[in-house]
């Protein structure tokens, strides 16, 4: 694989990437080490940046460019066969491709701050479960599944803490979330990490 190199300052980092292949598409993690912190400019300019050197390593191409529907998820005018999501927390990055279907993901770090917020993001069927709004894994992908799954949707659906509800969570450290939309139910897949958390669409 060809490696294009992350530069700030006098320090270049060349990002290892993780795959994780799934039936339709692909899942890369990479961490940026702190260089995006560390770049000097604006850091929400270095993060697209970083991506952007990413998805150049993804698809062993030199020039990508990212750009965003009016709704927020991001293409690629280059790769228009391509469907892809984006997520980031902290250092953390994951980029899910597929060239069969929409996708979505979302990676979070841990952070006990979540239990301040579980009005923002459960609705009140998922509220009445007290042992998953007092049990800081599965908050973490419950928040992580309607992420994922609002970025599916391409941002059509304007209040996806309502609409989404988690049906059924797997207590393991790698296994599937059932989410309810519309009618019909769907599976996620959920893995904690020791330093992240991350859950992508099937």
């Amino acid at each position: 694989m060809m490696f294009i190199n992350f530069v700030h300052q006098k320090h270049v980092l060349r990002p290892a990437l993780k795959r994780i292949d799934v039936a339709d598409g692909t899942v890369w993690i990479a961490n940026d080490q702190g260089a995006v912190a560390a770049r000097g400019v604006d850091r929400r300019t270095a993060e697209r940046e970083f991506v952007r050197l990413l998805l150049c390593n993804i698809l062993q191409d030199e020039v990508v460019e990212v750009a965003y529907q009016p709704a927020g998820q991001p293409c690629l005018p280059k790769f228009p066969h391509l469907y892809i999501s984006i997520s980031h927390s902290a250092h953390w990055y994951a980029i899910y491709i597929s060239e069969a279907k929409p996708v979505g993901v979302d990676i979070q770090v841990p952070r006990q701050a979540i239990l301040k917020g579980v009005d923002y993001f459960l609705n009140e069927v998922e509220r009445q479960d007290k042992q998953r709004m007092a049990d800081l894994d599965s908050l973490h992908k419950m928040w992580g599944a309607k992420e994922a799954f609002y970025k599916l949707l391409g941002g059509a659906e304007q209040e996806p803490e309502k609409a989404f509800t988690i049906r059924e969570i797997e207590q393991a450290s790698s296994g599937r979330i059932m989410l309810a939309y519309a009618g019909k139910q769907y599976v996620l897949h959920a893995e904690k990490h020791e330093e992240y958390y991350l859950v992508y669409t099937l």
